[in-house]
């Protein structure tokens, strides 16, 4: 057995981000065997909340992020996040951009 395996099987964060313009929410997004894995930083009056989510399907993933309070004041932020997110899990590949 190859005692590195485990280290190909990590996802890449590096797979998407998202970000508001202004730089005070942002997503990191990697497509694994084991589903999607989700980064949120979230920066606000010189303090930051950082989450770290695993979802093992999409419908759950939809519910959390329809769900998050900031949602609401970032509803394009949160539409890309969605298309993003939803590739991945169903393909393991990041989605294009949005024109």
């Amino acid at each position: 057995m190859d005692r590195f395996a485990h280290l190909s099987a990590r996802p890449r964060v590096e797979d998407l981000a998202v970000s508001e313009r202004d730089g005070s929410v942002s997503f990191k997004l990697a497509g694994g065997g084991k589903g999607l894995y989700v980064e949120r930083l979230h920066l606000r009056s010189g303090t930051f909340a950082l989450q770290a989510m695993r979802f093992e399907d999409e419908r759950t993933f939809l519910r959390w992020c329809d769900a998050d309070h900031l949602n609401f004041r970032y509803p394009q932020l949160y539409s890309d996040l969605k298309r993003s997110g939803c590739a991945l899990l169903s393909t393991g590949q990041p989605s294009p951009p949005a024109a």
